[in-house]
């Protein structure tokens, strides 16, 4: 439309047709033209003589006015500087009279130049008497500065130069008052061609708006019933509601009923185009306007959005489907860890369409080190078993289950999954190891191998599911621990509860060793006491026996006295040589009293004093050597 309409060329907007509305408005804007120039040279007309006489003043009478004054205030200043100097009694200088002389010439001579614009004659003769009354003055100055005599110069300054000086004033106040009445006369004229004016346009104004509301009225009533039609079309078009095409019209706005054609036709569009896309045809081309604008575009990209979040709702559906599937077979008990670890991988083969897949399980050795052990594995189609047995860093999959990061390969040299993936002869084009890893503790490594690439998702699917099949994995342990730890358990309960019994007749035994030993000790101390007591009766070596005869004490004289290192249980007669002690002792009540000596081979004879005494029913004796030289013992 804009091209077609730069086509029709200038001419085409100065053409006069009535059935248009640019014809309408063509013959207005004509007609107001015309009108303009009319007013406009009527405006001239009446503001050019007010124009030329504001001109007039500013140009010539203003100027004038002030070098009149000029001239004036010059004389006057000269007149007084004379009269000064006279009354002083000084003489005035040629040098003062020179330059009062300059300035008042210079303004005579702006007069004389300002004079030939002035339109009273009667102003130009009143200047020319005003110059010879001025050189008149000048010349008697010079008079005066010439004179001597101060009389007379006095009389020079009372005759003659009061006389040029006021008829000087007289006349410089006459054109003065000249020119005041020709700018009185100018303002009255300005002012009643401005009032002239205010009418014209007043009337102007009112001619034109009453040619404007005619015009308007026309072209209103011409254009309000298209106008009125084409409103309601597009407030049908607005409210979504798709119009029947409009027939075309002989003005201008057919290009508007046009216009509005092609909207409802590629909105007619767009509404089939969202149908299609409703109902899940992303692939459905953009018709309307061209497809290549901003809202084709904008449709264009909707779609692709649309399609993008479709494919991406479609994943996200395939990877929660697939996690609760092996969630549910996850959760599934099995006696046979075998079997399910078996059907684990094949459920995950035929759900990511992969060729090739192993699990790797992380277990402690004997010396309690982690060492990955194939469980399972699903080849071509074809269970592929393998006993094979992997040190954390041996391989691809021992260097993912150490780092564990997860590790995808697009490109696999001849050979190398052979060697390293553990998946058997052939070699996949793609590679994918992920670690089986949760909380930071990696249980084990999933191995996949295929002939196309995994897509984005599927990848997400396999990350996400490793974490889910590395829990299970730490549960089936944890069952596997608590069986084992159950029944160790048993086995501890088995034999504590024949340690308990063990316990519980050594503890037997133990309180009544501990009350013999209770006894013991009461008797011991009971024998310390009766000892101690003995030991207090003098410095005499003593022994204390059982009814045996083993020596249970012996007080320090009585090892002096021996020489010998006496041990426990020690029997006397073994250190005394004395058998019939021993009788003595088994008798029951026996008593001796210095009736037995004992011969000493160096340290002469002893007395031997036996007292025997129970206690708890037990039969004990004291034995006591003594000197006898010695006293004996109370």
């Amino acid at each position: 439309m804009a091209q077609s309409a730069s086509r029709r060329g200038v001419r085409y907007y100065f053409r006069i047709e009535f059935s248009t509305l640019q014809g309408k408005i063509t013959s207005g804007f004509c007609f107001l033209g015309v009108f303009a120039v009319v007013l406009m040279a009527s405006a001239y007309w009446v503001l050019n003589p007010a124009l030329q006489k504001s001109q007039y003043v500013a140009t010539v009478l203003q100027p004038s006015q002030y070098q009149l004054l000029q001239l004036s205030a010059g004389s006057e200043r000269l007149v007084a500087l004379a009269w000064e100097r006279v009354k002083t009694d000084e003489p005035l200088s040629l040098s003062e009279v020179k330059e009062a002389d300059q300035l008042l010439q210079g303004s005579l001579d702006s007069l004389q130049a300002l004079a030939a614009h002035w339109q009273l004659e009667e102003s130009r003769m009143d200047l020319k008497v005003v110059a010879l009354k001025t050189g008149a003055l000048l010349g008697k100055i010079h008079q005066l500065a010439r004179t001597p005599n101060p009389l007379e110069q006095l009389a020079i300054l009372e005759r003659e130069v009061a006389s040029i000086r006021a008829i000087q004033t007289s006349q410089i106040t006459k054109l003065q008052q000249q020119h005041l009445a020709e700018v009185q006369a100018a303002q009255t004229l300005i002012d009643a061609r401005e009032a002239n004016l205010i009418w014209i346009l007043l009337g102007s104004m009112a001619f034109a708006a009453v040619i404007g509301a005619t015009l308007g009225t026309i072209i209103v009533t011409s254009v309000l019933r298209e106008i009125r039609r084409l409103k309601h079309k597009i407030l049908e078009l607005s409210e979504g509601k798709l119009i029947a095409p409009i027939p075309p019209s002989r003005n201008e706005l057919n290009s508007i009923n046009k216009a509005v054609n092609e909207l409802s036709e590629n909105l007619r569009t767009i509404q089939e185009f969202a149908q299609e896309v409703g109902q899940g045809n992303f692939d459905t081309n953009i018709q309307a306007f061209d497809g290549r604008n901003e809202l084709g575009l904008a449709l264009a990209g909707m779609r692709d959005s649309l399609k993008t979040v479709a494919l991406e709702e479609k994943q996200r559906s395939w990877i929660a489907s697939g996690l609760a599937h092996f969630a549910t077979m996850l959760r599934s008990s099995s006696t046979d860890l075998t079997q399910y670890y078996q059907h684990l991988i094949s459920e995950l083969v035929r759900y990511l369409g992969v060729n090739q897949a192993a699990l790797y399980v992380a277990e402690e050795d004997e010396l309690g080190r982690p060492m990955l052990h194939l469980k399972a594995c699903y080849a071509w189609g074809r269970l592929k078993w393998e006993q094979k047995t992997l040190a954390p860093g041996q391989g691809m999959a021992g260097q993912v289950f150490l780092e564990k990061t997860p590790l995808f390969l697009n490109t696999i040299p001849q050979n190398y999954l052979q060697i390293s993936s553990g998946l058997g002869d052939a070699t996949p084009n793609h590679l994918a190891l992920v670690p089986l890893q949760v909380n930071d503790t990696c249980n084990g490594v999933l191995e996949l191998a295929s002939f196309k690439p995994l897509a984005r998702h599927e990848l997400e699917f396999l990350l996400k599911l490793s974490e889910n099949i590395s829990a299970a994995l730490q549960h089936v342990h944890s069952a596997q621990t608590t069986d084992r730890l159950l029944q160790e358990a048993r086995e501890m309960a088995s034999a504590m509860q024949m340690q308990e019994e063990m316990l519980r007749q050594n503890s037997e035994e133990l309180i009544a060793t501990q009350e013999k030993l209770s006894r013991d000790l009461k008797e011991a101390s009971q024998l310390l006491e009766v000892y101690t007591h003995a030991l207090g009766r003098g410095h005499h070596p003593q022994f204390l026996l059982s009814k045996e005869g083993q020596v249970l004490m012996a007080n320090a004289e009585a090892r002096a006295l021996l020489e010998v290192a006496i041990t426990a249980q020690q029997h006397i007669s073994s250190l005394l040589k004395l058998p019939e002690l021993v009788e003595l002792l088994q008798r029951e009540g026996s008593q001796l009293a210095g009736s037995k000596p004992y011969t000493h081979p160096e340290k002469g004879m002893y007395a031997l004093h036996l007292q025997p005494f129970a206690v708890h029913g037990r039969g004990y004796a004291i034995l006591q050597l003594v000197h006898q030289t010695s006293a004996l013992p109370a």
